[in-house]
């Protein structure tokens, strides 16, 4: 799997919308269970902190 910016972009937009799919269809269920909520906000972490990781990796060359 290839590692970059795009990549947790798009991790990061798939997750929101499963997310709120999720919660729309089942928001007792997602109430109820806390291990549900917290899987998915940790996955919403990840996908921002891929993206945090990248940006600050990405070197903008300086013209002199």
């Amino acid at each position: 799997m290839k590692d970059n910016f795009g990549f947790y972009f798009r991790l990061l937009i798939c997750t929101a919308v499963i997310c709120a799919l999720v919660y729309g269809l089942g928001e007792k269920a997602v109430e109820q269970h806390t291990s549900l909520a917290l899987a998915m906000l940790s996955s919403v972490m990840l996908a921002i902190g891929g993206m945090i990781k990248h940006l600050s990796a990405m070197a903008v060359p300086v013209k002199k």
